[in-house]
C-alpha cells in the first residue's frame, strides 16, 4: 500500500523516477495481492466475524491508484478510469455486504473501515476535480458524507466501548 502513497508527493520533490518506481511496484504487487485474497474468501470460506471489517483493505488500492496514476502521468486516460470504476465496483460490493461486515460486536477491528472509506472518498473527490461533471461531484459528495458518518460513528462506538471498559472496572 505504502508504494502507492509515494507518487501522491514524490514528483513535487523531484523525485520522479523513484514515484514511478514505487508506482509500478505498489500496482504490480496489488496485482499479485488480489487474486490471493479472492481465493482464500472463495475457497477457504469467510473470514472469522471480528476479522470481517479488514475485507474493506481491498478498497484503497485502486482508489489510490489512479489518483497516484494521474499525479505521475497528467492524464485521466483508460487505466485510471479502469482503476477508478474498479473502485467503485469494490465499493458497491463492500456497501452490499454491510450487515454482514458489522455482525460482530464492536472491537477496534471496525476502525478498518476508516481509512478505506477515506480513500474512496478521497479518490472521488479527486475524479470530480478532474473531471468536473456534476455526476463525479455527486459521488465525490455521497463519498465524503458516507466517510465522514462512518468515522463519527466509529469514534463514537469507541468512547462507548471505553465507557463501558471503565465501568465494569477495567482499563481502557
Amino acid at each position: 500500500m505504502g508504494g502507492i502513497l509515494v507518487p501522491l508527493s514524490g514528483p513535487q520533490l523531484g523525485y520522479h523516477a523513484a514515484a514511478w518506481f514505487f508506482l509500478c511496484i505498489g500496482l504490480l504487487l496489488w496485482l499479485f495481492l488480489m487474486p490471493i485474497l479472492l481465493a482464500r474468501l472463495i475457497f477457504v470460506g469467510p473470514l472469522p466475524p471480528a476479522a470481517q471489517p479488514s475485507l474493506l483493505i481491498l478498497l484503497p488500492l485502486p482508489a489510490l491508484g489512479m489518483v497516484s496514476y494521474v499525479t505521475m502521468s497528467g492524464q485521466l486516460d483508460v487505466f485510471a478510469i479502469s482503476l477508478f470504476t474498479l473502485m467503485l465496483f469494490i465499493a458497491v460490493i463492500l456497501l452490499s455486504l454491510t450487515r454482514s461486515l458489522t455482525r460482530s460486536s464492536f472491537n477496534m477491528s471496525w476502525w478498518a473501515f476508516s481509512f478505506p472509506t477515506a480513500a474512496c472518498s478521497g479518490s472521488c473527490s479527486f475524479m470530480a476535480l478532474q473531471t468536473g461533471a456534476p455526476a463525479a461531484q455527486g459521488l465525490a459528495l455521497a463519498a465524503l458524507l458516507i466517510c465522514s458518518v462512518v468515522i463519527l460513528g466509529l469514534l463514537l462506538k469507541t468512547i462507548v466501548a471505553i465507557g463501558e471498559t471503565i465501568l465494569r472496572g477495567g482499563r481502557p
